[in-house]
C-alpha cells in the first residue's frame, strides 16, 4: 500500500451519511466511496425512501452498511440515526451532512413564494445540519477522527436568480461550519464544507429538452467543459474524512468545474 492510499484508508472508521435515498445521488455516491476505502456507514433518508436505503446496504454488505430511517426536521429521528451507528458499529468518526431540500417550490420572487415553503426549506438545510450535528456530537468527542463535512452550495456565494431562501440556507451552513470548526478545536473535530456547483445527479439533473439549454450553458461557461456528477463530491468529501486533511478545518471546498472562479474559457 503507498503512503496516499494509506491516507485514504477508513479503515475502523465510521460515517454516518444523511440524504441517501437516491441511488445516482451525492448521499449513496459518497456512502459507496467510504465504503471502498475501507470504512463502515450508516445511511439515512425518510421513509419514503426505505426501499433504496434497503438497496444501498444490500449492494455495500450488511457487515459495512446499516440503514436509519430519519427526517432531520426531527431531533428524535437524528438521535435514532446516531443511535444505529453505536449500536452497529460501535460508534462514529465521520458525519456528511447531505440531506437537504431541493431548489423547487421555493424558486421565485420572494414576495411571492409561499412563507411556509421557505420555512421548510431552511428547516431541513440549516437546522437539520444543526439537529445532526447535535446529535452526533457525544460520539465524535470519543473518536480519535472527528469529522464533520456539510454540504453547502455555490448558491450561498454567488447570486443564482430565484433562490434567494435555498440560497441562504446553504450559506448558513457554511457560516456555522466556520464557526464549529472553532468551537469543536479543542475536541479535535474537524468541520468543513462542500459547495457544489452545477450537478448532474438524481435530484439537481441537467439533462437534454427542457433543461438542454442549462447543459450547454454549463458547457460553454466551464473551464472544464461539463457539469459536476455525484463522484466529484463523493471523491471531496473522501478527502476531508481522510488522514490527508487532518490539519484542514473551518473551510469550503467549491466543487464547481472553475466556474465561480473567473478562470478564462478559450
Amino acid at each position: 500500500m503507498t503512503a496516499t492510499s494509506h491516507c485514504l484508508d477508513l479503515s475502523g472508521r465510521t460515517a454516518l451519511i444523511t440524504g441517501c435515498g437516491r441511488p445516482p445521488g451525492i448521499g449513496a455516491t459518497t456512502a459507496r466511496t467510504f465504503v471502498a476505502a475501507g470504512g463502515n456507514v450508516v445511511v439515512t433518508d425518510i421513509a419514503a425512501a426505505e426501499p433504496a436505503l434497503q438497496q444501498l446496504v444490500a449492494d455495500l454488505g450488511e457487515g459495512r452498511a446499516a440503514y436509519a430511517l430519519c427526517d432531520v426536521t426531527s431531533a428524535a429521528e437524528c438521535q435514532s440515526a446516531v443511535n444505529v451507528a453505536q449500536e452497529r458499529f460501535g460508534g462514529l468518526d465521520v458525519l456528511v451532512n447531505n440531506a437537504g431540500s431541493p431548489q423547487g417550490k421555493d424558486r421565485g420572487d420572494l414576495a411571492e413564494v409561499d412563507l411556509g415553503t421557505c420555512e421548510r426549506v431552511v428547516d431541513i438545510n440549516l437546522m437539520g445540519t444543526v439537529r445532526m450535528t447535535r446529535a452526533a456530537l457525544p460520539l465524535l468527542r470519543e473518536s480519535a477522527h472527528g469529522r464533520i463535512i456539510n454540504l453547502a452550495s455555490l448558491a450561498g456565494i454567488r447570486s443564482l436568480g430565484g433562490r434567494a431562501v435555498y440560497s441562504g440556507s446553504k450559506a448558513g451552513i457554511q457560516g456555522l461550519s466556520v464557526a464549529l470548526a472553532g468551537e469543536l478545536s479543542e475536541d479535535r473535530i474537524t468541520v468543513n464544507a462542500l459547495l457544489p456547483g452545477v450537478m448532474d445527479t438524481g435530484r439537481n439533473v441537467v439533462n437534454p429538452g427542457a433543461e438542454g439549454a442549462a447543459t450547454e450553458l454549463v458547457k460553454a461557461s466551464s473551464p472544464l467543459g461539463r457539469p459536476g456528477t455525484a463522484d466529484d463530491v463523493a471523491k471531496a468529501a473522501l478527502f476531508f474524512a481522510s488522514d490527508l486533511a487532518e490539519f484542514i478545518t473551518g473551510q469550503s471546498l467549491v466543487i464547481d468545474g472553475g466556474i465561480s472562479s473567473g478562470v478564462a474559457v478559450w
